[in-house]
């Protein structure tokens, strides 16, 4: 389960990059899924009814919607999803489905440096001077970051002032700001070919690191030989 089709399929590719890397395809087994999609205050409601209905397996993979260190987090949707499974499994326990917050922002942020560097070399350099931390796990690759808040309706809450106090840390540049790729990036990773992309995450060891441990979960739900739900 994800936010939308899209999704699913860069954690699929995950999935299939993991099982080459390990060498365990066989004419046996395969990765065998249906969409399941979710999003907002919707999520909670679609995988609550596969859990009570204990007939599928089902794996929902949340962003984090974390945008910098001490953003809270108290109000997103992965919080929220969290603290109704909680709910739910002191009722009945359901082996057969589970959940995954992403370590990072959002998918996006999964996605090997030459990815970006190809698609935008000027942005790239930019992003390439923020600290390691900010880099790989706060950046938004869709919209970029600024160190004043957004207009409103674009990324943050303004009554939050952790994120203009995380990002102001790391740089004294009033006019700090890096744009932002496009709010495509993912469409067009999941069209390239699985040789070019599988290449591009081997030359990012923290990225391959990442793919190999999302892989190995999502393919323990999909890997079979009859159809289990995604």
């Amino acid at each position: 389960m994800g936010e939308n089709d899209d999704d699913i399929e860069a954690y699929c590719l995950m999935a299939e990059f993991y099982m080459k890397e390990k060498k365990i395809y066989n004419n046996y087994f395969k990765l065998q899924y249906d969409n399941r999609l979710g999003g907002g205050s919707t999520t909670i409601k679609v995988f609550k009814k596969i859990y009570i209905n204990r007939e599928s397996f089902c794996l929902a993979i949340l962003d984090k919607d974390k945008k910098s260190p001490n953003y809270s987090i108290k109000d997103t949707t992965a919080r929220s999803f969290e603290n109704s499974v909680k709910k739910l499994r002191k009722v009945e326990s359901n082996y057969k489905c589970d959940y995954i917050i992403l370590k990072y922002l959002e998918i996006e942020n999964y996605f090997p440096k030459k990815f970006y560097e190809k698609k935008n070399s000027n942005i790239y350099e930019e992003w390439l001077y923020l600290e390691n931390s900010y880099r790989r796990k706060y950046f938004d690759f869709k919209e970029g970051i600024q160190k004043k808040y957004p207009k409103k309706g674009k990324q943050l809450n303004s009554k939050d002032t952790s994120y203009n106090e995380d990002w102001t840390s790391i740089t004294n540049n009033e006019n700090f700001k890096i744009n932002g790729f496009g709010s495509k990036i993912l469409s067009e990773f999941i069209k390239l070919d699985y040789e070019k992309i599988s290449k591009m995450v081997k030359n990012d060891k923290e990225i391959e690191e990442e793919w190999l441990k999302l892989g190995k979960t999502i393919t323990s739900f999909l890997l079979g030989t009859e159809k289990r739900l995604f």
